[in-house]
Formats: structure tokens, C-alpha cells, sequence
């Protein structure tokens, strides 16, 4: 809503001397233009919900502090099976 604010007074602070003495035509293109800004409003809003909401579903599987994935992967690697057939302590 606050961008839609600060478009919208954007819009009154723009100054076309070119139109300044046709007052229905400057009139109609700002209607026209506080229109277009409101019917892509609701558009807007909810593609920036679906982005966050997709941000907030999101694991960084990459960040130092996850544990999981790769990770355990990559410490299994290095830990040496051990086989209790191999005639060790136990058989």
C-alpha cells in the first residue's frame, strides 16, 4: 500500500506544461492513470505474497549452520564402515 501511495502522489506531482491548458484531457489522463495503478494493485499484491511465500518455504540446504542433506551424506563418506564379518573383536 505504501508503494501505491507514493506512486499515486508521484502522479499529482508530474507537470506537462504541453497539457496544462486542456483541463479535461489532464483530468482524463490522470483518472486513466490512478485506474491503471489500482487495477494492477491486487495483481501486484498477490504475486508479492506468492514470493514470499515460496522465500519462506525455502531451506538453504547450503547455509554452514543447516544439518541435514548433503551434509550427513558427506560425513558418511568419510566415517569408515565397519563390517562384522571381517573377523574383528565380536566373531
Amino acid at each position: 500500500m505504501l508503494v501505491y501511495e507514493e506512486l499515486r502522489s508521484i502522479l499529482n506531482m508530474i507537470n506537462m506544461n504541453e497539457i496544462q491548458r486542456f483541463d479535461n484531457l489532464r483530468s482524463r489522463i490522470f483518472e486513466v492513470m490512478e485506474d491503471v495503478l489500482a487495477n494492477c494493485m491486487i495483481p501486484t499484491n498477490k504475486m508479492i505474497r506468492d514470493v514470499i511465500e515460496i522465500e519462506t518455504g525455502y531451506i538453504n540446504s547450503n547455509h554452514p549452520d543447516f544439518i541435514g542433506g548433503i551434509g550427513i551424506i558427506n560425513n558418511n563418506d568419510s566415517i569408515p564402515a565397519h563390517n562384522n564379518r571381517s573377523g574383528g573383536p565380536g566373531t
